[in-house]
């Protein structure tokens, strides 16, 4: 469960290294495809706090990703090539 990955990443329960280096960077390619689908099950049913723990933790294994390699390419098979950098723009 993502929520609760990043629920435990949060809290500091886990340290993100585990989580990275265990297949944690499926959660931003995640966070890409369904963000828009999350933000409007948050306007409509489940309220403004739903999924944050997964969008913290998406948005911290980007981090890391980006730290790591900078030079990372999407590949554009599954996004366009600017897809990370909008949705975790800062």
């Amino acid at each position: 469960n993502l929520d609760l990955l990043g629920y435990l990443l949060r809290n500091k329960l886990v340290e993100p290294e585990i989580i990275y280096n265990s297949g944690g960077f499926i959660s931003a390619w995640m966070w890409v495809k369904f963000k828009s689908v999350i933000e409007e099950y948050r306007k409509i049913a489940y309220g403004h706090d739903a999924f944050r723990e997964f969008e913290y933790l998406a948005n911290e294994m980007w981090r890391m990703k980006k730290e790591r390699d900078p030079t990372f390419l999407t590949d554009q098979t599954y996004f366009p090539s600017d897809a990370f950098e909008k949705t975790f723009k800062r």
